[in-house]
């Protein structure tokens, strides 16, 4: 994913940010890169002049892994080009970020267990090929099988790659880890996901 992706889908590193809580009128500082073995990052939206923001600590495993002030936005809807040829719904933006490197359009709900309007999907299935592709996990295989029954969308099988990988930032790492270069790494990627979305159609 590259800085020009970043910055084109408003994500940035944060270096410190303050929580102003429910018994307090002031913000207090609450995470500081340089005094925390951890990192940040800021998705930044905009809808209708209003700027919202969720943070993301991808090393944390308890609390306040992520916060955020975000209601009904999803991720990657803005940047959308008019039509193409498939787009992929995802499970993160993370994912949705390592589809659009790699050639394809994806958007992500701000999470598994929110559903997109119908209304937005019929006007999605008008300019694209759309289909889902959440965690290959119980919570991800649920969420899958309720767009594909509410909305009739076909569903990417992540449990038919050949490795345990629980996601779409998974599969590229793994392809990364088992190719001696970028390049290869992402036909690799590419290859699975063609085939996932054209099965009678396989690529050697």
């Amino acid at each position: 994913i590259s800085f020009a992706l970043l910055n084109k889908y408003s994500i940035l590193p944060v270096q410190t940010y303050s929580v102003k809580f429910s018994d307090s009128d002031q913000f207090k500082p609450y995470y500081d890169y340089s005094l925390d073995d951890d990192i940040c990052y800021c998705y930044r939206f905009t809808s209708d002049n209003v700027v919202s923001v969720k943070l993301y600590r991808p090393l944390t495993t308890g609390k306040f892994k992520w916060r955020s002030n975000v209601s009904g936005i999803v991720q990657g809807l803005a940047e959308l080009p008019e039509s193409g040829d498939c787009l992929i719904i995802t499970s993160s933006m993370k994912d949705a970020l390592t589809l659009i490197a790699n050639g394809y359009n994806a958007i992500a709900p701000q999470s598994e267990s929110i559903c997109i309007s119908k209304e937005l999907i019929d006007n999605l299935k008008t300019r694209f090929k759309v289909y889902v592709c959440f965690d290959n996990d119980n919570a991800g295989r649920i969420a899958n099988l309720k767009y594909a029954d509410k909305f009739g969308l076909e569903i990417l099988d992540l449990s038919k790659f050949p490795t345990n990988l629980k996601d779409v930032a998974d599969i590229m790492h793994y392809c990364t880890m088992n190719n001696s270069t970028m390049t290869e790494a992402r036909q690799q990627f590419k290859t699975f996901f063609n085939e996932l979305t054209n099965p009678t159609t396989k690529t050697t």
